[in-house]
């Protein structure tokens, strides 16, 4: 009875002993030591490009064959001052202004409802407008038309016949001279969005994140105590004696046996 009793006590003082250790571990973490990290992001480095690769693909195909392509065809005007003199620092800040103002003319919904009947398209004003994009260049009297559209000829005419409604509208309702038409939409031939390379790209980077990020919880949340350094590191303890673990093919195999009906015979002292 004394020698199992002493076998538990001794159980329960290497129980006890490595709770210590996880504990002493535990705390250490909360400092990360980046070394370790690298080691073990090293160790899993095929799990970080299985994951990179895994996602630029998705987003490639899903970019490819589930997003419809959309194509941009861009209209520009000269807007000019109503004063017929010579350019000056006044004229260039008037057409300035001018520009500005037809910018917010293009958005009217009379200027869109009627490019929508001159076309006999079926869009409403709310959705001709979140095609629409206006942009006037920094320091310039440049006015850029652009529609966007998933048939690139319709983005085109649309263009034309919104610059065409424009130059109209201006000269009846605001008085001004007629802008000048810089360029005509022409029908795109490159899609606009979705850029292909670039969700690759993102794909790619998010896989990466998230598979380190993976690595860094497990990593964090990992508090059992490997080898004998880990024991002389948390808790200052110097390795006595290693008892190797038995491989599962050792474990399979069947204990020897003395040969049946012989029980060898113990020495006594």
């Amino acid at each position: 009875m004394s020698t199992n009793k002493e076998k538990l006590q001794d159980v329960d003082a290497s129980v006890g002993l490595y709770n210590e250790l996880r504990v002493a571990k535990s705390s250490e973490d909360d400092q990360i030591d980046l070394l370790e990290f690298l080691n073990a992001l090293l160790t899993h480095v095929w799990w970080v490009v299985a994951a990179v690769l895994i996602f630029a693909i998705g987003a490639f195909v899903f970019t490819r064959y589930f997003i419809t392509p959309i194509y941009r065809a861009t209209g520009s005007f000269y807007v000019v001052s109503t004063k017929d003199s010579d350019a000056n620092v006044s004229d260039f800040q008037v057409g300035n202004y001018l520009a500005s103002d037809y910018e917010k003319v293009v958005y009217t919904w009379t200027v869109l409802e009627q490019t929508v009947e001159n076309l006999n398209l079926n869009y409403s004003y709310e959705k001709l407008r979140n095609m629409l994009h206006v942009t006037n260049p920094t320091n310039t009297r440049i006015l850029e038309i652009s529609i966007d559209s998933p048939d690139p000829q319709e983005a085109a005419m649309i263009t034309n016949e919104l610059m065409n409604v424009v130059s109209s509208y201006v000269v009846e309702v605001m008085e001004t001279k007629k802008p000048n038409v810089l360029s005509e939409a022409r029908v795109p031939t490159q899609v606009h969005s979705p850029n292909t390379m670039r969700n690759t790209a993102l794909g790619a980077v998010l896989g990466g994140f998230l598979s380190v990020l993976i690595i860094f919880i497990f990593f964090m949340l990992d508090d059992k105590v490997k080898t004998p350094d880990d024991a002389l590191k948390y808790a200052g303890l110097h390795t006595l004696a290693i008892i190797p673990r038995p491989d599962e093919d050792e474990r399979s195999l069947p204990k020897r046996r003395s040969s049946k009906g012989f029980r060898a015979p113990r020495p006594s002292f």
